[in-house]
């Protein structure tokens, strides 16, 4: 007779107890993986996202420093025998007086701010809405130029930053800067005083849409501050050798701040900011 083996079998509670330690690892083990999968999504997210904003930061204080007024540059010859070379210069801003020895007698300010940079400045943080917030504009100008060798048309690019919402605005509460850039021609050849006359300010219907760029994504916050710091533009003696009334030379250090936040985590936060000194007057928005 052959004897029976004794085969050794799993309880149905040792496999249950292997089940339950095979899903505790594999659980764990996800748990692990989701983990890192998160923070290397925030960490390229932090990576990019530095990068958006010193870029963006950047562009705008190099576009805020070219920020200019309009001007004409005239240079022709007399009639006279011989010919003589006249060139003058003529800005929106101001009109000086000079006497025969080249003393200056008046300071004449052009009170038109057409021109002038306008900003949403000194109200705080600026938050994303629904709806698109124009942040800050101003002209970047290239003279009228009248030559007796030709004429060139003077040409104004209106820079435009704009706080637009994201695609899911109403689960971030986040948006993204654009940078807009408008042209527009002027021609002063029909005013008494060239550029010192213009009063045109900036209309999208009269503007030509060039250029249009997102710069900065999760966007959470933007302030934007301006500090006066003007100094004498000039003074005017009269005949008489009294002094006139000093005439300022506006100045202003404005500071265009950005807030960025990561979309899935609030504690995540990035700032960046430049600072410029304009030469030109602030308007509010």
């Amino acid at each position: 007779m052959t004897k029976r083996k004794n085969i050794r079998a799993f309880t149905f509670i040792e496999v249950c107890m292997a089940i339950l330690i095979l899903s505790l690892v594999f659980g764990v083990g996800a748990v692990v993986m989701s983990y890192a999968r998160k923070e290397t999504q925030k960490g390229f997210w932090i990576q990019q996202s530095i990068g958006q904003l010193r870029n963006a930061t950047r562009q705008i204080g190099i576009k805020m420093k070219e920020m200019s007024y309009p001007s004409t540059l005239v240079r022709n010859y007399t009639n006279t025998n011989p010919p003589k070379l006249i060139v003058k210069v003529i800005p929106f801003k101001e009109k000086r007086t000079y006497d025969n020895a080249g003393r200056l007698r008046n300071i004449d300010i052009n009170p038109s701010d057409a021109y002038e940079l306008r900003a949403k400045a000194n109200q705080g943080m600026i938050l994303p809405s629904d709806k698109p917030q124009v942040l800050m504009y101003f002209p970047i100008s290239e003279p009228e130029k009248d030559y007796s060798s030709g004429y060139t048309a003077g040409l104004i690019t209106w820079v435009r930053f704009v706080l637009e919402p994201s695609k899911d605005f109403s689960i971030t509460k986040l948006g993204s800067i654009f940078m807009e850039e408008y042209e527009s021609e002027y021609d002063t050849r029909v005013k008494p005083d060239r550029a010192y006359n213009l009063d045109e300010p900036f209309s999208e219907k009269n503007s030509k849409l060039k250029r249009r760029n997102e710069i900065v994504i999760d966007v959470s916050g933007v302030e934007i501050s301006s500090y006066d710091v003007s100094t004498v533009r000039g003074i005017a003696y009269k005949k008489d050798g009294s002094g006139g009334n000093a005439v300022m030379n506006v100045k202003n250090i404005i500071s265009f701040k950005i807030w960025c936040k990561h979309p899935k985590d609030n504690r995540v936060v990035l700032t960046d900011m430049c600072s410029v000194t304009s030469n030109t007057e602030v308007k509010p928005l």
